[in-house]
């Protein structure tokens, strides 16, 4: 997504398609999907479409906890093969 120059403005509920160039002094309403370049709008947000946005920033929130497990226990692991220091 490119807005242009910063001039554009995305409201919070609107959906930006991936490669959208939205123009300078462009709104994007909140409920909009737009794309294209220059952007347009496309279509309204389809009710589960806001229910996914809605729940995204908790899935990522689980999405890295769970990394960090993964590291954590990897690190431990990796703890009990290391080299001994030469002396």
């Amino acid at each position: 997504m490119l807005l242009h120059r910063s001039r554009a403005q995305v409201e919070s509920g609107a959906i930006i398609a991936a490669g959208a160039v939205v123009a300078a002094h462009t709104t994007v309403p909140s409920g909009e999907l737009w794309g294209g370049n220059p952007a347009k709008k496309l279509r309204n947000v389809k009710q589960e479409e806001k229910g996914f946005l809605e729940d995204l920033p908790g899935r990522y929130v689980d999405l890295a906890n769970k990394h960090k497990q993964v590291l954590e226990l990897a690190h431990k692991n990796m703890a009990q093969y290391k080299a001994p220091a030469s002396a």
